[in-house]
């Protein structure tokens, strides 16, 4: 018997996609250094254009999550065509990603919050 499963992501591959969205938000370490090295006012543009793009992914999760939610609350109505044992196991496996991907995006979210506050306190040195 071939059941096929909906198109999942993994976790893994989530957290992939939102690394190589842009390698600046991973830069406010570094640039906590600078910070307190310089004031230069090019570093001032660069972490407000890092600042939008910590607000621009902040949308982009939520949008994902609330996708996630709704394929998870909605049945698939192409299941309506599989055997009473297909769609139960494809319930089942869809219920079990979702679940992963509602979390991977909570750690996600989290990650990217604690990001944010390390930006502000890097804003907050460059104004002083």
């Amino acid at each position: 018997m071939h059941i096929s499963v909906p198109w999942c992501v993994s976790t893994a591959d989530a957290s992939r996609a939102f690394r190589s969205l842009d390698p600046r938000l991973f830069q406010p370490f570094t640039q906590e250094t600078r910070v307190i090295e310089t004031s230069e006012m090019a570093l001032t543009r660069e972490l407000h254009v890092i600042r939008a793009h910590h607000l621009h992914y902040t949308s982009l999760l939520d949008d994902y999550l609330k996708h996630v939610e709704f394929i998870a609350k909605n049945p698939n109505p192409a299941l309506s065509t599989y055997t009473e044992e297909e769609r139960v196991f494809t319930k089942t496996v869809m219920e079990r990603e979702c679940d992963n991907l509602v979390a991977e995006i909570k750690r996600l979210k989290d990650n990217l919050s604690m990001q944010e506050r390390r930006l502000k306190n890097v804003m907050g040195l460059v104004s002083s």
